[in-house]
């Protein structure tokens, strides 16, 4: 028996196949490892090349399936894998070189630990490797029955990237979780949430396992067209999460830090979706509606001010929207502060941190207050436009309680704009 089982899932990457797959038989050490390419029902001649390389090289394996998405070809792989330990490579990306090695140490060292997870590198087009930024890994073990507190360390040292994950395989097949088929993007991170509701032990390793290619046109995280497929897999992924829910899987806290853990994959890809070709907002739009029972969570969104604009703008009005007028940059700030004019603070008084005493000038906000109730008239508008080129929406009457929950001050008439700088 292999001491690892390595999954790549091969569709239409020709130009990148054999250099993922030398990756791999090019690791230093002794032939402990099996090697399974899962052929999706590629329609180039990357099928072909599987063959090619398995007969050339021994242990790897081939497996051609129908056209089924990420997700099931990672599985199918899981269900021919015979090894100790499961790793996961994607067929544009590369093995760390003595990645194997590095692990035969570390779970030698730690036989008490079931997941093992290490770093990246970025694989920029010209061939340079960089570290990517806004991730923090402390090597060595974390422990807790806490679940929020386990996602936490796992989504700062590497969210939802399997290629960084080294995984007993009995421990995986007792706990029973398998990618989402339906998810057809982004399938990493619902796998990764309901796996970590088994598993209060993880071991963060200083050590590279992936080479991960950015910038490659045509995949599912550089092409527009792509949006919603994207949203569809979120869909997909927002209703498992819902019955892990409803099944007693995950109790109310875990329930909620998966809310925010999705909620954050979202966000950024409904800014995304505000595109100017209306077909593809329109073709979103179904799936963003389904999913409502993301606006109100989200952790990055609370500390981006466009965001939350944008945030407070999808859950009183719903998408389309607000979609609209991101397109068109009506209202979104563009660099993350508010301004609030002059008329809106004369009658109200202060509504943010930092904002100027009644009747003052507009100084950049640090932090919108909560409004309870709105009256007359609220616009919102780009700083300096006039409000007969650039004026987004105008609506009277707006319902009690329409802004945002925070620390609230009761407000009866909004006579003037709320301004994005």
């Amino acid at each position: 028996m292999p001491l690892f089982s390595i999954i790549i899932p091969v569709y239409n990457v020709q130009n990148y196949l054999s250099a993922c797959v030398k990756s791999v038989v090019e690791q230093p050490g002794p032939r402990d490892w099996e090697c399974i390419l899962v052929d999706d029902g590629s329609t180039d001649q990357s099928g072909a090349m599987c063959d090619a390389l398995a007969a050339e090289l021994p242990g790897l394996q081939v497996i051609h399936r129908e056209n089924g998405g990420l997700a099931a070809a990672r599985n199918t792989g899981l269900k021919a894998a015979t090894g100790d330990w499961l790793l996961f490579l994607d067929s544009d990306d590369a093995m760390a070189p003595g990645l194997l090695a590095q692990l035969r140490g570390a779970l030698a060292a730690h036989p008490d630990c079931d997941w093992f997870i290490g770093r990246h590198l970025e694989w920029q087009p010209d061939g340079t490797l960089t570290p990517h930024d806004g991730l923090h890994l402390v090597p060595g073990p974390f422990a807790s029955s806490d679940y929020a507190a386990r996602l936490k360390a796992l989504y700062t040292a590497g969210h939802w990237s399997v290629w960084k994950y080294c995984i007993r395989r009995s421990f995986l097949e007792q706990a029973r979780v398998r990618f989402l088929p339906d998810c057809v993007w982004a399938e990493d991170w619902p796998f990764d949430l309901e796996l970590l509701l088994h598993c209060d032990r993880l071991y963060f390793l200083d050590t590279v396992f992936t080479h991960y290619r950015v910038g490659r046109q045509g995949s599912l995280l550089t092409d527009a067209k792509n949006l919603p497929k994207r949203f569809r897999g979120l869909a997909a992924a927002q209703r498992r999460l819902a019955r892990l829910s409803a099944n007693g899987t995950a109790d109310a806290a875990a329930y909620a830090a998966m809310q925010d853990a999705a909620a954050d994959v979202f966000w950024p890809q409904a800014r995304t979706a505000a595109v100017r070709d209306a077909a593809i907002r329109k073709a979103c739009l179904p799936y963003i509606e389904q999913l409502r029972p993301l606006y109100p969570h989200g952790t990055e969104v609370r500390t981006r001010r466009d965001w939350w604009l944008f945030q407070w703008m999808m859950q009183t009005f719903g998408p389309k929207f607000p979609l609209w007028a991101a397109s068109r940059r009506l209202w979104l700030p563009p660099r993350g502060k508010l301004r609030l004019s002059k008329k809106v603070c004369s009658p109200l008084g202060p509504l943010c941190e930092g904002a100027p005493p009644a009747g003052g000038g507009g100084e950049n906000c640090t932090a919108v207050r909560n409004i309870s109730g709105y009256g007359k008239v609220l616009s919102l508008r780009p700083f300096g436009a006039p409000p007969s080129q650039r004026e987004v929406f105008r609506h009277a009457g707006l319902p009690q309680g329409a802004a945002p929950a925070g620390a609230c001050r009761s407000a009866t008439a909004v006579g003037g704009s709320w301004r994005g700088d």
